[in-house]
């Protein structure tokens, strides 16, 4: 081969004639990476931006190559024979030679200090990887940069995951200098305005465009191709056209490869390149909605043809293909696709596949999940856990069931398994929303009774007693009359609505009538979930009684299941008589023991409940200044919900305000009052477990701790920490992901026995302040 274009010796990267807009983490991490390995490739699906980011990068590090940074583009070659000669055309060596042609681009390229940027190698894996470990074990002046959406898999090579762009955060307020600090608003205000010259970024338009680019995922090409739209739409029509959204994206740059000219066609190139198992799982896994696991792909996705150990290869084969997403995180491995992805996968399956037996395989499994006996067993932390990672793919059930005929009591017995799963993760509207559609569809079906009872208990925990009145009495009735078994459960919840309405004595029969029911078919789970109410109600009616026997008995039982939920409510009810009778220290340790099963189980109307019995018995201890916090802090958890003590309660908030108003007086009562309203769930959680000092607000008095403890990094963390920078700012800052600084934050709670944010500041304050 022999150099036809000495005079280009500085390499033929492309005059980009748009804004390269953001990435600068990306482009820091592919520089170093390419300082520390010969041999770097950005992966990641069709339209991530790859080549784009490759191409910046090669154009800033160039200047290091002294015989040039070159591209090579490999999209229009199909014939894997050829990639070594498309290499040196590239390059500007003509082809002269008889022997094998990665031999003569070795011997070519031994005493060259080149960069070779070999873009779209997905296609030509092998061949790629051929040639880039001979090159690189013949030439140590030259590196490689790759884009594919899969590994070339060569030893030494160091692989970049391309992440969609930075979105403007879900929740915050939509400003145009706020929305300008995300890549991909950024990005879509580039393209609109070159498109559409007159388009400019307002107050007005900027929640619209936050929206649209959220929807598009920050997904550069369909960013791109979305901003040409805006010489013919405003942002509010683009929005409004993005259901369809490979409709709206088929317009994009005439120069552009015919793969990228729309998403389609993006997607579709890749599609191509699968095998067609992988074709068949990608369509397969598209029926789930977020993430999904390993074990749900192998059961839904195998049939006679595909075992479940052939779809756990598939799905390893197409996350190195970048078509699936393995999620951050320890644990159980989670896997996802780009709503886009998914989309098209989806279209794909409907038009080769009936739509229908897929979709009632998924709904089938996660209907098994929702029914496991777990909500009250040992398990019902990994239970709820599992249902909170597969919230999405529950609703996705649910939908089937209530748009597919015949589905309708399948839905409804669905809804009646996940009752305990609606409030422990704050779903109680959704919960009952569901409740009500199938209600309304199953007028007469054996899941009514039990339909009827869990929208009413869902109703009662939500404040609404008229209307869980009316469901429970009903569901009470129609159970009776049909020999229902699960009453008990109905005439317990309806005895606890005519309590809180006032009827106390009509309550507390209810109540032990329930739990004679519950303990004739010897139903555990009922038995408990029946003595907390009954204790707790029958020492509120009347001071005398003694509940201590009825609260013992159901946290004997809880602690023989290992049932964490109902033995809370039990320590908390517990708590209360204790502080009735005016011992005060057990009742805290009864209360405190309540919250960290509490915090445990993630019980978001429990946290608050037992916050505020603290409160109270603080006050009634002479903490005054504690108290106000912890009553201020119970009433911003209850906001956050939002939610409300139980009625019977409130004359106990009413008579510790007062208190709490004379004792500390109305100013310093408000202060107090507002800083723990104010604190985050974390601070409220210090503030109540770890007796956090009031002379220093929610700030903890932290335990001592030496920097000695700490390695390097995490000392640069604590430093960035105490200026008050959020984990994504610290990523920023140390060039590290947000998930890492999370880590390493993690890593300093863990050796220095803090628990918060906040107590890590503090710490550091402590240092700057004594330096010795």
């Amino acid at each position: 081969m022999v150099n036809t274009k000495s005079a280009n010796r500085l390499g033929n990267l492309h005059i980009e004639f748009s804004e390269f807009v953001g990435r600068r983490a990306e482009i820091s991490s592919a520089k170093r990476a390419l300082g520390q390995s010969r041999l770097v490739t950005l992966s990641g699906p069709g339209g991530i931006g790859k080549t784009r980011l490759a191409t910046q990068v090669a154009a800033e590090v160039r200047r290091a190559f002294v015989d040039g940074a070159w591209l090579v583009e490999l999209a229009g070659l199909r014939d894997p024979a050829l990639l070594a000669r498309e290499v040196a055309r590239s390059l500007g060596l003509s082809d002269r030679s008889t022997q094998w042609a990665v031999t003569t681009l070795s011997d070519q390229l031994a005493s060259k200090r080149v960069l070779l940027l070999l873009d779209t190698c997905e296609h030509l894996l092998d061949a790629s990887a051929v040639l880039a470990e001979t090159v690189l074990h013949s030439c140590p002046g030259v590196r490689v940069l790759t884009t594919s959406r899969e590994p070339l898999g060569v030893v030494g090579e160091a692989v970049l995951q391309v992440p969609t762009m930075s979105l403007p955060p879900e929740g915050e307020s939509a400003a145009p200098e706020r929305l300008l600090r995300s890549e991909a608003a950024r990005l879509f205000l580039s393209r609109a305005t070159a498109a559409s010259p007159q388009f400019s970024l307002t107050p007005q338009n900027a929640a619209v465009i936050a929206d649209v680019v959220r929807r598009l995922e920050g997904i550069p090409l369909a960013i791109e191709l979305a901003a040409i739209r805006m010489r013919s739409l405003s942002p509010e029509q683009l929005l409004d056209r993005l259901h369809d959204r490979f409709e709206v994206l088929s317009t994009g740059s005439r120069t552009a490869e015919a793969r990228q000219q729309t998403l389609q066609s993006t997607l579709e190139w890749s599609y191509e390149l699968l095998t067609v198992e992988e074709r068949a799982i990608w369509r397969r896994a598209a029926v789930f909605i977020g993430s999904f696991d390993i074990i749900a792909a192998e059961a839904i996705c195998s049939d006679g043809d595909l075992t479940a150990g052939d779809v756990f290869g598939l799905i390893d084969s197409l996350v190195a293909k970048s078509v699936i997403m393995r999620e951050p995180g320890e644990g159980q491995a989670r896997y996802r696709m780009l709503d886009t992805v998914r989309e098209f996968g989806w279209a794909k399956h409907c038009e080769q596949e009936p739509e229908r037996w897929l979709a009632a395989r998924h709904r089938d499994w996660y209907a098994g999940i929702a029914a496991l006996p777990d909500a009250l067993s040992p398990r019902q932390v990994d239970w709820v856990d599992g249902l909170h990672c597969n919230h999405s793919n529950l609703r996705a059930a649910l939908d089937f069931c209530h748009g597919t005929p015949g589905e309708d009591e399948a839905g409804l017995r669905m809804v009646c398994d996940l009752w305990l799963y609606w409030e422990s993760r704050g779903h109680l509207t959704e919960g009952r929303r569901w409740a009500e559609l199938f209600l309304h569809s199953c007028a007469d079906c054996p899941a009514r009774a039990r339909g009827l009872w869990v929208a009413g208990y869902l109703a009662l925990v939500q404040g609404d007693i008229k209307n869980a009145g009316g469901l429970l009495d009903e569901a009470v009735n129609l159970g009776r009359i049909h020999d229902e078994p699960t009453i008990a459960f109905a005439i317990e919840f309806l005895g606890r609505a005519r309590w809180i309405q006032g009827d106390t004595v009509g309550g507390v029969q209810l109540t032990e009538d329930a739990l004679q029911l519950h303990r004739d078919a010897r139903d555990w789970r009922g038995i408990v979930l029946t003595l907390v109410q009954l204790g707790l109600m029958k020492r509120l009616e009347d001071e005398s009684v003694d509940s201590r026997p009825i609260f013992e008995e159901c946290i004997r039982i809880c602690e023989e299941h290992d049932e964490r939920w109902n033995r809370s409510y039990a320590l908390w009810a517990y708590g209360l008589a204790t502080w009735r009778e005016n011992r005060f220290g057990e009742a805290a340790r009864l209360e405190e023991q309540a919250l960290q099963l509490k915090r445990d189980v993630q019980d978001p109307i429990g946290i608050p409940l037992c916050v505020e019995a603290l409160a109270w018995i603080a006050s009634g201890a002479g903490e005054h200044e504690r108290a106000a916090l912890l009553l201020g802090s119970a009433a911003g958890r209850w906001r956050a919900l939002p939610g409300d003590l139980p009625a019977p309660l409130a004359t106990y908030r009413k008579t510790c305000h007062e208190e709490l108003s004379r004792a500390l007086g109305d100013g310093r009562f408000k202060e107090l009052f507002e800083l723990g309203r104010d604190a985050s769930a974390d601070e409220v959680l210090d503030l109540a477990l770890n007796r956090t000092s009031p002379a220093v607000g929610i700030a903890p008095m932290v335990a001592t701790g030496r920097t000695s403890e700490l390695s390097p990094r995490e000392t640069e963390v604590v430093a960035l920490l105490a200026r008050g920078l959020s984990n994504s700012e610290i990523g920023q800052h140390l060039v590290i992901s947000s998930r890492t600084a999370e880590s390493h934050i993690q890593h300093i709670m863990n050796k220095l026995g803090l628990s918060s944010r906040a107590q890590i500041a503090a710490w550091a304050a402590t240092l700057e302040a004594d330096p010795d």
